[in-house]
């Protein structure tokens, strides 16, 4: 990918909150989201199972109410969650890492 040349490898931090809900199956639906309050990862925990991966979006995500919807993987239906940015609750943890050409 980089043949040849000499890769830096950078990490800095990223703040993150997680938001948390149930749908209507009872499962725990989950969502990672990045600073501008968009979706990073996401999944459902459905009761007394594993934890699978589940596709999840944030809309309106620059106002101070903004929603987030998930597919719920254990019933299929669509999960529609409002959220209110004063409430949620932020780590700083590490970014991904970046690969990057050094000159």
């Amino acid at each position: 990918m980089f043949q040849g040349r000499s890769v830096s490898i950078t990490s800095a931090l990223m703040r993150q909150s997680t938001v948390r809900s149930r749908c209507e199956c009872q499962a725990r639906l989950v969502a990672v989201l990045d600073e501008n309050r968009f979706v990073i990862t996401a999944y459902c925990v459905p009761a007394g199972g594993e934890k699978e991966i589940s596709p999840a979006q944030s809309m309106g995500a620059y106002q101070k109410n903004f929603d987030i919807g998930w597919l719920c993987t254990n019933c299929g239906r669509n999960v529609l969650r409002s959220f209110f940015v004063d409430a949620l609750i932020w780590a700083e943890v590490p970014a991904p890492v970046v690969l990057t050409k050094a000159d």
